[in-house]
């Protein structure tokens, strides 16, 4: 019997932090990607929230700055989430979900071609 399955999407991009060598490698950032997920979902930021969104973000270099990291990237789409002062240091803007709309998603890169390599053999289900 053959059996193939196919997630097209996956096929070309993948995350990058799943797109190393190995498993732990990228855990951190899936990880920090979850929990500042978790946090922005709340109805209200508590300055505790506010602490530990800003403590994640701060981790994953480039998110505070630009919005984007190595692995993660902000997507503000409407109002406003992170404020960033001249002469200071950023801050959580929104108070909670529904002074913004947007997340945050893991980069992706595209995927080496040995990866999209179709296994042809037997199988037994």
């Amino acid at each position: 019997m053959r059996l193939a399955t196919f997630n097209v999407e996956n096929m070309f991009e993948r995350p990058k932090a799943m797109n190393l060598e190995s498993w732990e490698d990228g855990r951190g950032a899936l990880e920090d990607c979850h929990r500042l997920n978790q946090l922005i979902a709340r109805a209200s930021y508590s300055e505790n929230d506010k602490s530990e969104m800003l403590e994640i973000m701060g981790r994953n270099r480039g998110l505070t700055a630009n919005g984007v990291s190595r692995f993660i990237r902000l997507r503000d789409i409407r109002g406003k989430f992170l404020k960033k002062p001249r002469n200071g240091h950023p801050e959580i803007a929104a108070n909670g979900r529904a002074d913004w709309i947007g997340w945050f998603e893991l980069e992706k890169e595209d995927i080496e071609e040995t990866a999209t390599e179709v296994f042809e053999g037997e199988m037994e289900v």
